[in-house]
């Protein structure tokens, strides 16, 4: 399998994983005598981003080294347990370990901090080139994510919530905002008495693809963090998509959204108050979307809170 990216005005190629690998390594000396390093900072920086994209378990599939030529390429395929590498199988070497981490500080449930391990899910899409050009891989999980979410509802009862983050269009947004708003939402969710299950981070997923996160999970309720589409001055916009009775064929008439969150748009803990009005009248009306409109403000008027209808700005 070859692999490709392109920086500024050139395009860089990579024949294979081994390639991309000797690429990708910070500059030594035997490389260079070897003749396998980058030619220049430019052609490592693209090998780099393009090995952030790889799946782990696709070093299974492409070996460095043939199995026939090597012990320790043997070594590492004859003791591999299938069983414990499939919640991380779908990591790519890049990885979400920054945000996972952002998350665990914030004491998110199923993150670090809790001594538990985030779900970390992949939808259809296999690389960005395939979510950009088939939106209908970005909407669900592929067979491997799904499976894992299956064996753990089969583990622990269904909890009433569940927040999933998806990369979205905007991954600056992801990065900057959504621990931040993750951690206001599942304090208010708490409050509230809700249970709330492991945080899904889903690699090149869409909205969608929450609803079905959501209904093998069981859950009442699904709160998905996206990256929006940037616009020329809001590069770092986050959404925040709520359903009730998350279920895969639903359409967008059954969420609700909270668009435009970040530091200059809708700050993080206006935009959880806002969802927080939404989970409490879905609850009570067991509806979501269209059917339930935001009143958040007017609701908040006739109890002589003061505040502004957020609809109204």
């Amino acid at each position: 399998m070859s692999y490709h990216c392109a920086i500024g005005q050139t395009r860089y190629s990579f024949q294979d994983l081994k390639t991309l690998m000797a690429k990708a390594t910070p500059l030594r000396s035997g490389d260079c005598l070897a003749g396998i390093a980058a030619e220049n900072a430019s052609e490592r920086v693209a090998a780099q981003r393009c090995l952030a994209e790889v799946p782990l378990k696709r070093f299974l599939n492409e070996a460095l080294i043939p199995y026939e030529q090597d012990e320790v390429t043997r070594l590492i395929l004859d003791s591999h347990v299938a069983e414990a590498f499939a919640p991380v199988s779908h990591l790519m070497v890049g990885g979400f370990s920054q945000l996972e981490a952002d998350l665990a500080a914030a004491g998110l449930p199923g993150c670090r901090a809790a001594g538990l391990q985030s779900l970390r899910l992949h939808s259809q899409a296999a690389d960005r080139a395939t979510y950009l050009q088939r939106p209908d891989k970005g909407r669900r999980l592929e067979a491997d994510s799904a499976a894992l979410l299956k064996q753990v509802s089969e583990q622990q009862p269904p909890a009433d919530a569940t927040i999933v983050i998806a990369d979205g269009l905007s991954s600056t947004a992801v990065q900057c905002h959504t621990a931040r708003v993750a951690a206001a939402v599942d304090r208010r969710l708490a409050a509230e008495g809700l249970s709330r299950s492991p945080v899904c981070i889903v690699q090149q997923g869409r909205v969608a693809v929450g609803d079905e996160v959501g209904e093998l999970l069981a859950s009442r309720v699904l709160i998905l963090l996206v990256g929006e589409r940037p616009g020329l001055s809001s590069p770092d916009s986050l959404g925040i998509y709520y359903t009730y009775n998350p279920r895969v064929e639903l359409t967008d008439a059954a969420r609700n959204c909270i668009s435009n969150v970040r530091p200059a748009g809708i700050a993080p803990e206006d935009a959880a108050e806002r969802l927080l009005w939404l989970v409490r009248e879905s609850l009570k009306r067991q509806l979501s979307g269209v059917e339930l409109k935001d009143e958040s403000g007017d609701a908040e008027a006739l109890e002589g809170e003061g505040r502004r209808n957020f609809l109204l700005e």
